[in-house]
């Protein structure tokens, strides 16, 4: 019983919202400019979400950029203190399984 009165219900009001858009469309209520304007509202609002996160990654991305040029600068260093060529040698085995 609940469950019919609870149809009865959303039929009632679903009649009277259509009862107000044929009225307001008949009297030349134009809906283009509010489907605009929430168009243009869902943009901002996802726009501004999406650049949030992008501007997160871009600070990791660099956070991750500044830890790799720190760890190349330290096999540079350590390199050239053990007086070893950090250029890579050509015709080593371990160069043939990188390049």
């Amino acid at each position: 019983m609940v469950v019919v009165q609870h149809t009865l219900s959303l039929v009632c009001t679903w009649k009277a919202w259509k009862a107000v858009v044929q009225e307001i469309t008949r009297e030349g209520f134009k809906f283009n400019f509010i489907l605009d304007y929430l168009r243009r509202l869902v943009h901002d609002m996802f726009s501004k979400r999406i650049l949030a996160e992008l501007r997160a990654v871009e600070a990791r991305a660099a956070v991750l950029r500044d830890a790799v040029s720190i760890i190349a600068l330290d096999l540079w260093d350590l390199a050239s203190a053990r007086g070893v060529s950090a250029e890579p040698h050509v015709g080593s085995a371990l160069y043939g399984l990188l390049a």
